[in-house]
Formats: C-alpha cells, sequence, structure tokens
C-alpha cells in the first residue's frame, strides 16, 4: 500500500510509516536482541504488541490515502491497483518462501533455520 500511494519516497518500513503517518518515533533496539530464549523481556513484549497496534493505524492511514486519490494515468485507480497487488501477494509469497522467483532483498533465511 505505501509504496501503491507514497510513491514520493523509498522509505517504506515501519519505522518510516509509524514516524510520517503517526507521528511516532518507534525505538527498533529491542528487534536485535534474542528472541529465542525462554521467557521473552518485557521490552520485546511491548514491542512486539506495539508492532500490531501500529500496523492497524498505519493500514488505516495508509487506505485513507489510497482512497482520496483520482484515476491515475491508466485510467485505473489507487485502490484498483492497490486491490490487484494484494491479490498477487496471495500467490507470490509462497512462491517466495518456497525458493522460487528473485530473492527477496530482505534475507529471512535465519527466520526458518530454527
Amino acid at each position: 500500500m505505501s509504496k501503491i500511494v507514497r510513491t514520493y519516497t523509498q522509505w517504506h518500513g515501519l519505522r518510516d510509516l509509524a514516524e510520517e503517518l503517526l507521528d511516532i518515533k518507534l525505538d527498533k533496539k529491542t528487534r536485535e536482541t534474542c528472541w529465542f530464549g525462554e521467557e521473552l523481556s518485557k521490552d520485546q513484549i511491548n514491542y512486539a504488541i506495539g508492532d500490531v497496534v501500529w500496523l492497524l493505524d498505519i493500514y488505516r492511514k495508509l487506505n485513507e490515502l489510497i482512497e482520496s486519490r483520482g484515476l491515475l494515468g491508466s485510467g485505473r485507480s489507487c485502490q484498483d491497483i492497490n486491490q490487484a497487488a494484494q491479490e498477487a501477494m496471495t500467490h507470490l509469497v509462497p512462491l517466495i518462501v518456497s525458493g522460487y522467483g528473485d530473492k527477496d532483498p530482505w534475507d529471512l533465511g535465519w527466520l526458518f533455520k530454527y
């Protein structure tokens, strides 16, 4: 959604979106801690909860931006493009996870080895 409606930037990560759309500065230091221990720390739990809470608010803001845009040069709306992208993701993600297609620039191999 961000790449469709925020074409003026290359920064589409959670931190960037939270800062621009919600005026919230996220501290990402906790992300670098060990998440595979017996128990998560209070900071880790709050970090994980925050990500989910902020994602919902960010989704709503991005959806408002998409809905407010008029037709594109192609004659399609941002809503049309977003719907097509969402439908494509349901097929693209399983392919990437299975090792097909272009390598995702975010190396998640560490996640699947545990």
